[in-house]
């Protein structure tokens, strides 16, 4: 919510703009993470631009920061979070933030969800909404020996979308060997790939 964002009492070491999204960088991160984080946004705005076309801000916080601010409401497994301080409206104003020790792993992730909350302002619903993005969480979701992501990806629609974007990016756009997917399913990939060019 906006309150968590107005307690937040971060000092911002790094702050600049990649399109139209605003990034901020904890004083605590290390200068390995920053770098990190600068080529992850050149590489995105480079090659999947529409994922920061959208306004608000990504900050990278420190572990006991994140977990400082976030931990009452999403306890201390999750790495990221985003907040829509406006609901479904004309604009999306969308608000991420991501624990520096996990970048690779929360960022792509968590923009998908500005995507997400995005495509809804367009079409009335989310797109992890949609009846075709729903059939694949359930096939993927009811067949516990054929899961190609993380177990977080089965805990709803949503999750699981974040998760294929995110595999996705890392495995076909830049490629990672420790964040991609190789046994990436053809129907998903269809889907990704489907959206990427129907916003």
């Amino acid at each position: 919510t906006i309150e968590e964002f107005a307690k937040r009492d971060i000092n911002v070491s790094d702050k600049y703009k990649v399109n139209n999204t605003y990034i901020e960088i904890d004083n605590t991160c290390t200068s390995k993470q920053k770098e990190e984080i600068k080529d992850l946004f050149e590489n995105v705005n480079n090659k999947w631009p529409f994922l920061l076309e959208l306004s608000g801000k990504i900050s990278f916080l420190s572990y006991n920061n994140f977990y400082r601010i976030w931990a009452k409401q999403v306890g201390y497994t999750a790495v990221g979070i985003t907040t829509f301080p406006i609901e479904y409206q004309k604009a999306a104003i969308a608000n991420i933030d991501v624990s520096c020790d996990s970048i690779k792993t929360a960022a792509v992730h968590e923009m998908f969800h500005r995507y997400d909350y995005n495509y809804a302002l367009n079409h009335g619903k989310l797109l992890s909404e949609e009846q075709e993005a729903i059939n694949l969480y359930n096939k993927y979701r009811s067949s516990y020996y054929n899961r190609p992501f993380r177990q977080y990806a089965y805990t709803s629609s949503a999750e699981f979308l974040a998760e294929a974007y995110k595999y996705y990016y890392y495995t076909y756009i830049e490629y990672d060997k420790n964040e991609a997917e190789d046994n990436y399913p053809n129907d998903v990939k269809t889907f990704v790939e489907k959206h990427l060019t129907n916003k």
